[in-house]
């Protein structure tokens, strides 16, 4: 009887510790930027999304570039997104498909995709971090080239 009665009490304790200790619902920074090609309607935005939680050295992360006339879908020449991905903390290096940038109070790398004839150019993956790490941002650069005219923009995910 009293061993049933301490296993009952341990089982309890268990589950009233883990409790507050389960992670939170993922969720996300998101921002955007937008600019106008000169002397056209044609909108070029840069979008980017980074986890505002992180842990376990790893996070999901998006950008994208997108052309838009009027709020609808406009195909441009050359439409490219650069995704930057940057760790802040102490010895911290972050990483993403193989690449990685160095090692100290920030680290940074970078990737690139352009499309022709398009309205947009994304991005996504998941990055690693590694090192004493409070902070993993992303920046999105877009950069459009529509009949000769060219126009970047670009954003922090915070």
């Amino acid at each position: 009887m009293k061993r049933k009665l301490i296993i009952a009490m341990s089982s309890l304790t268990l589950m009233i510790i883990s409790v507050p200790l389960s992670a939170p619902p993922a969720h996300a920074f998101s921002n955007h930027s937008e600019v106008y090609l000169p002397n056209t309607k044609i909108q070029l935005q840069a979008n980017a999304w980074s986890p505002n939680v992180i842990s376990g050295g790893r996070f999901d992360w998006a950008t994208s570039s997108k052309a838009t006339q009027a709020g609808a879908r406009k195909a441009i020449q050359s439409i490219k997104n650069t995704a930057t991905l940057r760790a802040e903390g102490i010895n911290v290096t972050v990483s993403n498909a193989g690449a990685s940038g160095g090692t100290g109070l920030s680290s940074s790398t970078s990737l690139s995709w352009t499309n022709t004839n398009s309205w947009i150019s994304d991005l996504s993956g998941r990055g690693g971090y590694t090192g004493l790490t409070y902070r993993v941002t992303v920046n999105s650069a877009a950069f459009g080239v529509h009949q000769g005219v060219k126009k970047s923009v670009d954003v922090w995910s915070w």
